[in-house]
């Protein structure tokens, strides 16, 4: 189809246009050394010239990005040793990047402390300040009571009754008529047994009075036809009261309701005698151990086998002696 002449023509064409590409690409390679000598080698396969300029490239982007990284190229990873060096360092950048925050927690949790170290103080103090109080009002209450008792006491050992000294729980006394007016003796009674009344505080109000007596009388008689005989009369009292204290202006008042049993003559059992009856009396301290009293009252007798029955009012002067 085609003539001799024109095959070698176009193979002549294609000789000189290889010979001119091979020159031109000589060129090229001789312009640029990184240039693939070898236009027909694989291109993905990069030659030892351009793998170490490449290798040397990463190295200095590495070197940019962390210049911790360890130096080898041609290690994949850091060596341990670099790594803890990173982290140390990467933790001292971020605690250097950011020491106000750390300064201010530190402040806080200072202030946090300080305070409650106060609100400790404070609480300490109330607690001291109301046990303080506590034994203010405590000692105002004692100095109160004390002082209540001293005004007490004064008060008492001038007027009886009420806490002084001879009036309290214990106290004995003794009280000894030594005026009688009136009494009720009873037709049968005889002669009255003399008494005396002993006693006995049950405590600054109130007090039990044991009246007891005895008498005892060697009669010499004469009679008619001047005949004399001579008897003895045996009599005895016994009997209990109580006695009720109240002091006002300077006086001790009492009053007591009582019972007596009388017996003037033992010999004869007509002159037994009961008598039931009360007093009202008035007593003045002269010292703290003594006083005199006086003291009105009626009695009701009961005699001769409660045949005879008789009423009668009665007043009593006494000297008071008493001891603890």
């Amino acid at each position: 189809m085609f003539s001799k002449r024109t095959i070698a023509a176009v193979g002549a064409f294609s000789m000189i246009t290889a010979i001119a590409m091979t020159g031109h690409a000589q060129s090229r390679r001789h312009a640029d050394p990184d240039a693939d000598a070898d236009p027909d080698a694989d291109t993905d396969t990069p030659k030892p010239k351009a793998k170490a300029k490449t290798k040397a490239k990463a190295k200095a982007k590495a070197r940019n990005a962390d210049p911790d990284a360890d130096a080898d190229p041609d290690a994949d990873t850091t060596k341990p040793r670099t790594k803890a060096k990173t982290r140390a360092k990467t933790k001292a950048r971020s605690r250097d990047a950011d020491p106000p925050a750390d300064a201010d927690a530190d402040a806080d949790a200072e202030r946090e402390r300080d305070r409650e170290r106060e609100r400790e103080r404070d609480r300490q103090d109330r607690e001291r300040e109301r046990e303080k109080a506590a034994a203010d009002a405590e000692a105002a209450n004692q100095k109160t009571k004390e002082k209540a008792t001293e005004t007490e006491a004064q008060l008492t050992s001038h007027n009886g009754a009420g806490g002084g000294e001879a009036y309290q729980a214990g106290t004995l006394g003794l009280s000894i008529p030594f005026t009688s007016i009136g009494a009720a003796t009873g037709a049968a009674a005889g002669e009255a047994v003399p008494t005396v009344d002993i006693v006995y505080f049950l405590d600054n109000t109130a007090a039990l009075d044991l009246i007891v007596g005895i008498n005892v009388h060697r009669k010499h008689t004469v009679g008619a036809m001047g005949m004399s005989a001579d008897s003895t009369l045996i009599g005895a009292a016994a009997g209990l009261g109580y006695r009720m204290y109240s002091s006002k202006n300077g006086l001790i008042a009492f009053l007591e309701p009582q019972a007596v049993i009388s017996w003037p003559d033992t010999s004869s059992t007509d002159a037994l005698s009961v008598n039931v009856g009360g007093s009202f009396g008035l007593e003045r301290n002269l010292t703290p151990w003594f006083s005199v009293s006086g003291a009105i009252g009626a009695t009701l007798n009961f005699a001769s086998t409660f045949k005879d029955i008789q009423l009668a009012t009665s007043a009593k002067l006494a000297a008071n002696l008493y001891w603890r």
